[in-house]
């Protein structure tokens, strides 16, 4: 992926130029996408979706024990 199009994901970038300290951060547009789905979700099914949510997360965990060289999700934890 070029900068250009990397850049068009964080909206923010049109106006600023933002130095992150980690701690917080603006979302691309893929997680409030994703994000907007799931409150949608929520808002029209309540908790009739969360299969499908734990199958969406657990997906994430295997895609990315794998990227990180992880022996599997098992090993990937989510915190605060």
């Amino acid at each position: 992926m070029d900068l250009t199009t990397l850049r068009s994901l964080f909206p923010i970038t049109q106006k600023y130029i933002f130095v992150n300290h980690s701690g917080t951060a603006p979302t691309s547009t893929r997680v409030t996408d994703a994000m907007t789905a799931c409150m949608k979700e929520i808002a029209e099914s309540a908790t009739l979706g969360v299969a499908n949510w734990e199958r969406v997360l657990r997906k994430f965990k295997q895609d990315f024990a794998r990227f990180i060289g992880a022996k599997g999700e098992g090993e990937i934890a989510f915190t605060l």
